[in-house]
């Protein structure tokens, strides 16, 4: 008797927390959660989120291509088996999570960030840093925005070097490409960051991977172009919000290199 009670007490909490995640806004669709997903409509890259999901075939084919254009350099790579790859796949697919607005909400680090910030597990930012595909490169796509900008084969050594411990992390045009992040022992002044305040940097702050997925020409999770990103441990999510950001979806299995 016990057994079934606790059976049907799971049940309904499942059911509970889908009727919740049915409320969620989805950034991708500008609305809430797509519903009834047809089988004749299924994404072909975000793969893990085929049923009530946060985006469109349209959106997937975006991620997709945004995702592809970045790792054009790597192609050859790509044949080999980089589980970073993997890993900053699921973080560009970020948005076709039904929980995806989840991970958007007000800063853990107020005194560095100026706004809300779209949250990646440290965990997960770890496997997919830009120091994992040193070997390879990225093409460094004009912008997602602005197809003006040129695209250009880089090294992610030289595009996202992180900072020293105090000073400040700064995005302008400091380098040999339009706009490239820099360091300064000074404020960035103009040269800030979306999203940052003009303070000195300090451990997570000051490295290369939060350069990599701030850059809306690197590895900023797609529909998410307007938010900062912050890499966070998980226990430090609030106790309203104890999912606050975005975790791992890739199965143990793979994980471990299997198929």
């Amino acid at each position: 008797m016990r057994v079934v009670f606790c059976v049907l007490a799971a049940a309904a909490a499942a059911v509970t927390t889908d009727k919740a995640n049915d409320e969620l806004w989805c950034n991708a669709t500008i609305s809430k959660r797509v519903m009834d997903v047809p089988t004749t409509s299924p994404l072909q890259f975000c793969t893990r989120n085929q049923d009530a999901r946060c985006c469109l075939p349209i959106h997937d084919t975006e991620i997709s291509t945004t995702y592809f254009a970045l790792m054009e350099a790597g192609r050859n790579c790509r044949q080999g088996h980089n589980m970073a790859a993997e890993y900053l796949k699921s973080i560009f697919c970020a948005a076709c999570r039904p929980t995806s607005s989840t991970y958007l909400s007000n800063p853990i680090n107020v005194a560095f960030f100026s706004g809300q910030t779209f949250k990646i597990c440290r965990d997960l930012a770890v496997e997919a840093a830009p120091i994992h595909f040193a070997d390879c490169g990225f093409v460094y796509v004009g912008d997602r925005q602005d197809n003006c900008k040129p695209s250009v084969a880089i090294a992610p050594k030289v595009v996202f070097p992180g900072c020293k411990e105090g000073q400040h992390v700064c995005y302008g045009d400091q380098g040999r490409y339009t706009s490239a992040w820099y360091c300064s022992s000074n404020p960035c002044g103009s040269d800030t960051p979306a999203g940052f305040r003009d303070v000195p940097c300090s451990g997570e702050t000051c490295s290369d991977t939060l350069m990599f997925f701030n850059d809306n020409r690197g590895g900023k999770p797609v529909f998410f172009e307007g938010s900062a990103v912050e890499i966070i441990d998980q226990a430090l999510c609030p106790p309203s919000n104890p999912a606050c950001c975005l975790p791992s979806d890739i199965p143990i299995y793979e994980d471990e290199g299997g198929v």
